[in-house]
């Protein structure tokens, strides 16, 4: 009798229970070395806008594969922003208000065959976070103490609980222009990682005496990060470019990016008629810090780039865009863990759903 096999369905709650930051870290890191090595590979983030009467319509896809892995990964995100003026845009959903669809398709690069579906939640930040603090135990002093972050969101304790992996932090100090939200951040913070928070009002009192600042906000226009804050032998990592302020650019002295410089203008496809006025922006224009001429981080991974070479060095890796590679091995290492659970309480559907007899 014929083995049926099956398509997984792994949501948020399932990759948060066995999937943390240390684990998603190391896997993160193989699959950046992979890249530099020659065995993974990514294509640039590719968007659409549809614009209509009430709002536009966001079409986002980033895919990758990591052949030690095994695996290759489709990020799909699709979210409407509402018109709420002739020149502005409510916040993103998907239907209703406080929903979202993104999705990560993974597949065999061995087979072929799809593996699984996951939410893109959990996923989405443990990702970003692990990519940083690849990047921190390259770039920051290994006595790092003092730990900032501006945010309080998702991000902000993704990017927490991965830094507190790779530095021996003793102190967080966090700050988000909402009142309630960074004490709640500091509150629930301080318990999970058994270590000092400390909310603070203004963001330069969150940075000052930090060896290391995460910026994890959902600023993708105004800086969060100003120059006059720079001091000695700190190093910086960010979400969005635009939370580096050029005068904090221009003050760094070496700098480390995700991946290669992209044209986002040549991957990015609008229909309907935006309003008068709005002319729509790619997400990911690529903020002033970022050149031709930094390395990347598959490269210090390696060794064919150095990480920090003084303790006053001024340091900044900036995540210019996500990779499929982060995708793609952060679903690996979930499948690894719940194939060792052999799968038991995890939806799933026939895996003959989703193939035909009909070539393409």
């Amino acid at each position: 009798m014929k083995e049926e096999r099956y398509v997984y369905f792994i949501d948020n709650t399932l990759q948060h229970e066995v999937l943390d930051a240390e684990a998603c870290i190391e896997v993160i890191e193989q699959g950046y070395r992979a890249w530099g090595e020659g065995d993974a590979a990514i294509n640039p983030k590719t968007e659409l806008h549809v614009y209509g009467d009430s709002g536009y319509y966001n079409f986002g896809l980033i895919h990758g594969a990591v052949e030690p892995l095994g695996v290759a990964a489709l990020r799909i995100k699709s979210d409407f922003h509402t018109q709420t003026g002739p020149m502005s845009y409510g916040d993103k959903h998907a239907g209703f208000e406080g929903q979202f669809c993104g999705l990560v398709l993974l597949f065999s690069t061995n087979s072929g065959l799809p593996l699984a579906i996951l939410n893109d939640g959990y996923i989405q930040h443990m990702r970003v976070a692990a990519a940083a603090a690849v990047a921190t135990k390259h770039m920051a002093r290994e006595n790092s103490e003092n730990l900032c972050i501006l945010g309080s969101g998702g991000m902000a304790r993704s990017h927490a609980e991965a830094l507190c992996a790779v530095r021996p932090i003793k102190t967080i100090d966090v700050y988000s222009p909402n009142q309630e939200h960074r004490e709640k951040f500091a509150h629930e913070i301080a318990g999970h990682l058994n270590l000092e928070v400390r909310a603070r009002a203004r963001p330069q009192d969150a940075v000052r005496g930090s060896d290391i600042v995460a910026c994890c906000t959902n600023s993708k226009r105004q800086a969060v990060f100003l120059g006059e804050w720079i001091e000695p032998g700190i190093h910086i990592t960010t979400v969005h470019g635009a939370e580096l302020e050029p005068a904090a650019a221009e003050l760094i002295n070496y700098s480390v990016k995700n991946q290669p410089l992209r044209d986002p203008k040549s991957h990015f496809s609008v229909a309907g008629k935006p309003p008068q006025g709005v002319v729509p922006r790619p997400q990911g224009w690529e903020p002033p810090a970022v050149t031709d001429e930094m390395p990347l981080l598959s490269d210090v991974i390696l060794g064919s780039a150095p990480g920090r070479t003084a303790r006053s060095q001024v340091t900044y890796f900036s995540n210019n865009e996500g990779t499929g590679i982060q995708f793609a091995s952060a679903g690996a290492a979930i499948l690894e863990r719940l194939s060792l659970r052999n799968f038991i309480g995890v939806p799933k559907v026939p895996l003959a759903w989703f193939l035909e007899d009909i070539r393409d």
